[in-house]
């Protein structure tokens, strides 16, 4: 039962803090005015797919430890 609890713990604490990150990465993407010049900036459109793409993953990850769960 301890398992469960401690896994569905986690699983709340991947959601909020991967939200975080998509809505993130999505209001990057929509940024309204680029960087200043000399600031570095990557492509908002990979960014995001990165985002997405490791959010995915790690839900894949999850449910795998959830099936193995005893």
């Amino acid at each position: 039962m301890l398992h469960h609890s401690i896994f569905w713990l986690v699983a709340l604490i991947f959601v909020c803090g991967q939200a975080l990150l998509i809505h993130a990465a999505w209001r990057l993407r929509r940024a309204p005015a680029p960087p200043p010049p000399g600031v570095p900036q990557s492509p908002a459109n990979t960014d995001f797919a990165w985002t997405l793409a490791t959010a995915a993953l790690t839900a894949l990850l999850f449910y795998g430890v959830y099936l193995a769960l005893p």
